[in-house]
């Protein structure tokens, strides 16, 4: 499975990089204008999206505007991530694997028990709402004592069937694309 698991990631990553660049911005801006409208006026959990990520590099400042609070992670030693809030454009820095991090104080997973909604990061996810990461397992293990709803954001290519599932996983409650908001929970 690991094998599978490392090629659909492969696979997923290279259908992002051929993206051009004009239609990665048009799927962004339909993405944040639908993360937004869901988002609005809710204490939420995102993360800081690289380049080619869905949601692209100014996606915190701008879910930054519309919520009542915004956390993001912070990574951590042993795959652990902890939490701290954004306090908007210019308040991250490099963190321990180069992504973007706040700086503020910091809170354990906790936290996302106290919150509306967590944006969580994925490769792909299947129909059911199973998400491929990139397979540090660090939002596997953020995400497991939670019942606070998690959502991914998507190109609409990335929802695949052939992702395996594996006894860990859990499904996220909304799948976001360009072009639909899939509820598959409530």
């Amino acid at each position: 499975m690991s094998y599978q698991k490392s090629q659909l990631r492969a696979q997923l990553l290279a259908g992002r990089k051929n993206l051009t660049p004009q239609a990665r911005a048009e799927a962004n801006a339909a993405l944040v204008a639908q993360v937004c409208a869901l988002a609005r006026d809710k204490k939420v959990a995102a993360y800081s999206p690289l380049a080619t990520e869905p949601g692209g590099p100014s996606f915190a400042d701008t879910l930054y505007q519309v919520t009542r609070q915004l956390w993001l992670p912070v990574s951590g030693a042993h795959g652990q991530l902890s939490w701290a809030t954004y306090q908007g454009e210019g308040s991250l820095r490099p963190g321990a694997l180069g992504i973007l991090e706040p700086t503020g104080p910091r809170r354990d997973n906790a936290v996302l028990n106290e919150l509306d909604l967590i944006f969580t990061p994925a490769l792909g996810v299947t129909p059911e709402g199973y998400r491929l990461g990139k397979g540090g397992g660090y939002y596997d293990r953020a995400l497991a004592t939670t019942a606070t709803c998690t959502a991914v954001l998507l190109f609409d290519s990335e929802i695949n069937a052939d992702i395996p599932v594996e006894p860990h996983d859990r499904p996220v409650d909304i799948v976001i694309t360009p072009s639909a908001v899939h509820y598959l929970r409530q």
